[in-house]
């Protein structure tokens, strides 16, 4: 029995790799009306089979049988189910994930947080994104630049330019080296706000820390000047991009 259900987990996993999830869904039926005892593993390769391919309501529907079915999870599962989530922009289903994954003291990593964030924040949900972002850290997940860098997103999509400063802020304090996407979060945050002022100091401060400036960066600062009336400091800029 161990042996055909690693099978059955075998070919699961190529037809998510091959993108055909409408067949790992009947190799999975298959195994359900099978004697066969279901693990987290194949639950888990299911899950994920339909992340990959934007079928997140029948992903989610997958975990809630698993949960509901008492089969122990594992830090994959959880990634599987928020990565649909995150596909779906169902964040306040990845908070759920994430919060009981805590409660329950279950394993979980930075990319559990990192995408259920990111989920938060194309939703512009930021203050949903900084309760997960806390979460990780009292679960001693290292969320690193990736979360910080969602965060910062989600402050920006939310029109929270002074809090994605203020992260930024903080951030530095504890680790300087920032990537450019989290600047550019950051200046964009900014930009939409018609913090010209900001977003250029966003930019002089990139430059002194020599993190690397690209078009986006550029653009969101311009655009910054641009609604602030600042046109001769948009003009510089596109000088400088020359």
């Amino acid at each position: 029995a161990e042996l055909d259900m690693i099978a059955f987990s075998t070919l699961i996993s190529i037809c998510e790799k091959s993108g055909a999830w409408q067949k790992a869904m009947h190799l999975f039926n298959i195994v359900a009306q099978s004697i066969l005892r279901l693990d987290a593993t194949i639950y888990s390769t299911a899950i994920s089979a339909f992340a990959k391919h934007s079928k997140w309501k029948n992903a989610l529907q997958l975990y809630c049988v698993m949960v509901q079915s008492m089969v122990e999870s594992d830090t994959i599962t959880h990634n599987s189910a928020v990565s649909a989530c995150e596909k779906g922009s169902q964040w306040e289903k990845a908070l759920q994930i994430c919060s009981g994954v805590w409660q329950s003291s279950l394993e979980s990593d930075s990319i559990t947080f990192n995408t259920a964030i990111s989920a938060c924040g194309k939703r512009g949900t930021w203050d949903r994104a900084a309760q997960l972002f806390n979460l990780a850290a009292t679960s001693k997940a290292h969320l690193g630049e990736i979360g910080c860098s969602a965060l910062i997103a989600a402050c920006e999509k939310g029109g929270k330019w002074q809090k994605a400063i203020q992260l930024l802020s903080a951030k530095a304090q504890f680790k300087p080296e920032s990537s450019t996407v989290t600047f550019s979060a950051a200046i964009s945050a900014c930009e939409k706000q018609g913090q010209w002022e900001k977003a250029l100091q966003l930019l002089s401060g990139m430059a002194q820390r020599k993190v690397k400036l690209d078009k986006i960066t550029f653009n969101a600062a311009i655009s910054a000047c641009e609604k602030g009336g600042e046109w001769q400091k948009a003009m510089q800029l596109l000088m400088e991009m020359q």
